[in-house]
């Protein structure tokens, strides 16, 4: 009897330090959690702590050091840690309510786990070292998550998110590989490797025992087999909980969702009445939406008295009677896809419409009676369409820059894609929309180096590149313009960014100043169209100081066009007198901030 409570107290005891460990850190890495879920916790953690403790004891009855565990704690350590101690450093000074449990949990049963296979294989392999290799491949592969976690938290200060996920999942190949050597280059690649390499043969070596087999009992080896199935069933279902994972499947979900959008398109599109205006153009007319990237008008000297004309065609033009020039337009997101799912759609900030649901801008174009056309300097998304990519192709005719890159090295900027132009019929109604790579970081790969104004070694590099990238954007929507009126009959021109950008800050995926969030948006409307439609133009030129947020596009679309609809909300649009929205009530990051917050806006404006 004494044997056996000699030989439980140690277990009970290591059980305590562990559970003391795994709930004292998890209380220290909480705000705001109700009583409840405090003793929740504390139960939930027992289990956590005895299959580690019961694993630590089966590796030393089989004769192990303890030290040779070194290997699984720290890879265990790796995932209890990173991802609650990031998010708690990123947010608890600005969050009431902070409960992240599930990492600390599947590092106690990724202990077991590893810990259990690893005895396992030195009770039936022959050979240990064979045994250490497979072990040490295996903790590496499991610190690579966690290792990734850390490097991201250092390079922009949070834990990965939804939107960091929902970026990556958006990025096709040519745009990771800049991305990739915009931030850590052919050097940092190769670190990456040596590290993990370093990495793998420590794990090796430090998992190598000098025992060819461990003698153990048919009685400890049906317990090590029920930890490693318990720990590993658990864990299994459970990782997908933690941290990292739940926001790359949160990401994964909405991309999926979005594709009941071709489900649900046909029918929408049935049901939308469209009424004509009275009054038409004399001839076949084209109305076009130009999307700029990146772009933000605190830098663009056609609204502020900046050091250099980095936009003087739209400067010089926003004094001509055709142009109107908007000088409070805000983003809704400080991404594009978010941006645009919402400016392209019946979805805003201010409904519950879903994008599945929801009719677009090239559905209301083709009620009218216009082709449509979508011509993008951005690129396709290969493993699963963005919201933007399927309206794109809802379009009768699009196509795609980058797409006819393929098996080349030639590089293209958004003026290849005014050759394009040249395939509309100028005898019919055309509607077309541009989506340009305009500022998209890495700027300096978004115009030709001959047309590089500004140049300066040093510290204002990104300033001159991005002010380059605003400058060609200027001359790229002058031609377009110029080939409008005189090809196309072009009626009405609009132009606007999906968000800005701060180059003096690295683009963050989740995270975005008013900077970022002002965004250009003119429009032109030929003498024509304001003859025809005095009301409409009378009230868009009477918002060009009010407030505007992108998702509202739809509707302004709407208004350009002139037309009625069972899917147009007229107090959301600029072309209408009844538009209902200003400073005070709208919002942007999707709801989460007024833009009477950004008060320092007013001073930005000339």
């Amino acid at each position: 009897m004494k044997s056996k409570i000699s030989s439980f107290c140690p277990i009970f005891a290591l059980f305590l330090i562990i559970h003391f460990f795994l709930y004292g850190f998890y209380l220290c890495m909480s705000v705001g959690i109700p009583d409840k879920t405090i003793y929740l916790q504390l139960r939930r953690y027992i289990p956590c702590a005895l299959v580690v403790a019961f694993s630590v004891t089966l590796w030393r009855h089989a004769g192990l050091p303890t030290v040779k565990l070194w290997p699984h704690s720290t890879v265990a350590l790796l995932w209890i840690l990173t991802y609650p101690l990031s998010y708690w450093i990123a947010f608890h000074l600005n969050t009431n309510f902070i409960d992240n449990h599930y990492d600390i949990a599947i590092g106690a049963y990724l202990f077991c786990c590893m810990v259990c296979l690893h005895l396992l294989l030195l009770r039936y392999y022959k050979y240990s070292r064979q045994s250490s290799i497979i072990i040490g491949v295996l903790l590496t592969v499991l610190s690579i998550l966690p290792v990734t976690q850390i490097v991201y938290f250092f390079n922009y200060g949070t834990p990965v998110s939804p939107a960091a996920c929902l970026a990556l999942l958006q990025t096709n190949g040519s745009e990771a590989r800049e991305f990739i050597l915009q931030n850590i280059g052919y050097g940092g690649i190769g670190f990456i490797i040596i590290f993990f390499g370093a990495l793998l043969i420590l794990f090796t070596k430090g998992a190598s025992v000098k025992k060819n087999t461990v003698p153990l009992n048919k009685k400890t080896l049906i317990i090590i087999l029920v930890l490693l199935l318990t720990s590993g069933a658990y864990g299994f279902v459970t990782i997908k909980k933690t941290g990292a994972l739940y926001a790359f499947y949160s990401a994964k979900d909405y991309l999926y969702n979005a594709t009941l959008f071709n489900k649900l398109h046909d029918k929408n599109f049935s049901d939308l009445e469209v009424a004509l205006p009275a009054n038409r153009p004399s001839r076949p007319s084209t109305v076009i939406m130009v999307i700029g990237e990146s772009a933000s008008r605190y830098y663009m000297s056609a609204y502020r008295d900046t050091e250099r004309d980095n936009s003087p065609w739209m400067r010089t033009q926003s004094e001509n009677r055709d142009f109107i020039l908007f000088r409070h337009a805000y983003a809704s997101w400080g991404q594009t896809v978010p941006s645009l799912e919402r400016a392209l759609t019946e979805k805003n900030q201010y409904n519950t419409k879903e994008f599945h649901d929801s009719l677009t801008i090239l559905d209301l174009a083709k009620k009218a009676g216009y082709e449509t056309w979508w011509f993008s300097g951005q690129g396709t998304i290969d493993a699963a369409d963005t919201p933007i990519t399927l309206v794109a192709k809802t379009a009768d005719h699009s196509a795609w820059l980058e797409d006819t890159l393929v098996g080349t090295t030639e590089k293209k900027y958004d003026g290849d894609l005014l050759p394009w132009l040249k395939q509309i019929d100028p005898s019919k109604n055309n509607f077309i929309v541009l989506h340009i790579m305009g500022s998209h970081d890495n700027y300096i790969n978004r115009y030709p180096p001959e047309f590089t104004r500004w140049k300066i070694a040093g510290a204002e590099e990104r300033i001159d590149e991005y002010d380059n990238s605003l400058a060609y954007t200027d001359k790229f929507l002058q031609d377009v313009h110029e080939y409008g009126v005189r090809y196309l009959n072009l009626q009405a021109m609009l132009y606007f960014s999906d968000h800005g950008a701060n180059p003096l800050y690295k683009r963050h995926p989740e995270l975005s100043d008013f900077i970022s969030l002002r965004i250009p948006m003119f429009l032109y409307l030929s003498p024509e169209y304001q003859k025809l439609y005095p009301e409409t133009t009378d009230s868009l030129r009477s918002h060009a100081n009010s407030y505007f947020t992108n998702d509202l596009i739809y509707e302004m679309v709407a208004g350009i066009l002139n037309i009625k609809s069972n899917h147009y909300d007229e107090t959301n649009s600029f072309a209408s007198p009844q538009y209902k929205y200003t400073r005070e009530t709208l919002k942007t990051r999707l709801g989460k901030n007024s833009l009477a917050e950004d008060v320092d806006e007013d001073y930005s404006q000339k």
